[in-house]
């Protein structure tokens, strides 16, 4: 949780959203997963620390929360980002301790 990695540029972004979306068959899934990866990263921009950490993800979880988001919207959007989490320690952009729930 201590180690924090600044969140990519936005061209390491985009691919790594792309490879984040391979494997996920459903078109509909894959949309929604974009959406919520792009508006973290967005959101994710403007936050202190301004890393990709433990306390990052919990600080959007409030913002979700706060938006009052219906459980199952708050659930798909942790979901992406949890996968987008994973795919930037597969790739080394993360250190794996941070996504160690996996």
């Amino acid at each position: 949780m201590a180690d924090i990695i600044a969140v990519p540029q936005e061209d390491a972004q985009a691919q790594l959203m792309r490879l984040a979306l391979e494997g996920i068959a459903s078109s509909s899934t894959r949309r929604a997963y974009s959406a919520a990866m792009d508006e973290f990263l967005t959101w994710a921009r403007y936050q202190s620390p301004a890393g990709f950490s433990k306390v990052l993800v919990q600080q959007y979880k409030s913002m979700l929360l706060e938006k009052q988001l219906a459980p199952s919207t708050i659930n798909q959007r942790l979901a992406a980002v949890r996968r987008l989490a994973f795919e930037a320690a597969d790739n080394g952009l993360l250190d794996t301790s941070i996504v160690s729930f996996r």
